[in-house]
């Protein structure tokens, strides 16, 4: 990967120093939730020790650029506000933002991309959302992130309510997208980011934080102006880098086959194809501990998946390991004839679920979604 140092434009770096508040949480909350209903271990004295991946990765680093990041006004705010993510803090030390700086502005509110961090695999939106002075942001719906002719993009978008940062201005919040793409799915030239945001006038005792009361659909006017804003993608950053890597190793866990087929190695994530065999007794839902280890035993989380034999974890792409392992114990599955899950929405019940212990907590209704 080449090396594209950059001079930024003062107000670009001032507006950019003002962005990216910690974000995905709720998303990824959500899949730890779906992740521990119906689960049911098999093979628990199973040890997975699969070699990945034995390479050196053919990249090379700017320890330059890596050593005065955080010293750029702008850049220093993405380096912070990605931590928690291994891969993200690798891929900004090493030149991979895109700074977008584009604004939207309606009824006193302005939504601003700041910039983005992409590859074939993934792509991040650091985004700002200010109210004008004497209101305070009341929500902000679902983001919405689409191709240029309003097809949606294929694959999981994480995201959670924004936040305000200690050193931004009053009124001024900063929240992450996270779309994680589907196998085979292709990052376009550029996207659009639709979102609803609406404000309301600070109270009598002057408490300008924000409300964030509720939700709301993009399809429900009384949610606020339909906020668009255009980000361009520059596919030349990441073209060609991700690699894939032929595994074809099965393990056997009670009587269960389970092969890995292969591993993409991208700058942002490390993506695992499974496949379950079908003389299986059990429908397999999917790995229980597992992760993602280099030769120096540095541990990349795991980030959940799509489905049951797609998995995800942090991209140790611009670190170079030698090798990379899977290690694990046990997956969750469920006999075949009782992985079925029905509720009638209209009455609240669950009619049937695998056992006594999955309950129906409650249905809401938010928009045209259940």
């Amino acid at each position: 990967m080449q090396n594209h140092d950059r001079a930024f434009p003062e107000e670009l770096a001032e507006r950019t120093d003002q962005a990216i508040a910690e974000g995905i949480k709720r998303g990824r909350r959500e899949l730890e939730r779906r992740q521990k209903r119906l689960r049911r271990r098999t093979g628990a004295s199973l040890a997975i020790a699969l070699l990945l991946v034995a390479c050196l990765f053919t990249i090379r680093v700017s320890p330059v650029f890596a050593a005065i990041v955080r010293d750029i006004p702008g850049l220093k705010a993405v380096v912070d506000l990605v931590k928690g993510d291994q891969g993200l803090e690798l891929a900004a030390d090493n030149d991979f933002v895109q700074p977008v700086g584009v604004s939207d502005e309606h009824d006193g509110i302005r939504l601003t991309v700041q910039g983005v961090i992409a590859d074939d695999q993934r792509l991040v939106i650091f985004y700002e959302v200010k109210a004008a002075e004497g209101k305070r942001l009341a929500r902000t719906t679902w983001p919405e992130v689409q191709r240029p002719d309003g097809q949606s993009l294929e694959g999981v978008i994480r995201y959670d309510d924004p936040t305000a940062r200690e050193e931004a201005p009053k009124g001024t919040l900063n929240g992450t997208i996270d779309v994680q793409f589907i196998d085979g799915a292709s990052m376009p030239d550029e996207v659009n980011l639709l979102m609803r945001a609406k404000a309301v006038p600070i109270g009598e005792d002057g408490d300008d934080r924000p409300l964030l009361r509720g939700e709301a659909s993009e399809d429900d006017p009384s949610a606020g102006p339909l906020f668009k804003v255009n980000i361009p993608i520059d596919r030349e950053k990441f073209a060609g880098l991700a690699k894939v890597y032929t595994l074809n190793e099965t393990i056997a866990a009670e009587g269960q086959n389970v092969t890995f087929v292969n591993a993409t190695v991208s700058p942002l994530r490390v993506f695992v194809q499974l496949r379950y065999d079908e003389a299986n007794r059990k429908q397999i839902t999917g790995p229980g501990d597992i992760r993602l280890v280099d030769e120096k035993g540095t541990e990349w989380k795991y980030k959940g998946g799509f489905g049951q034999d797609r998995i995800y974890f942090e991209s140790p792409y611009f670190r170079q390991p030698k090798e990379l392992y899977l290690e694990g114990s046990w997956f969750r599955a469920l006999d075949k004839n009782r992985a079925f899950l029905v509720i009638d929405t209209d009455r609240g019940e669950l009619i049937r679920a695998p056992d006594d212990n999955l309950k129906l907590a409650n249905i809401s209704r938010v928009g045209g979604r259940i």
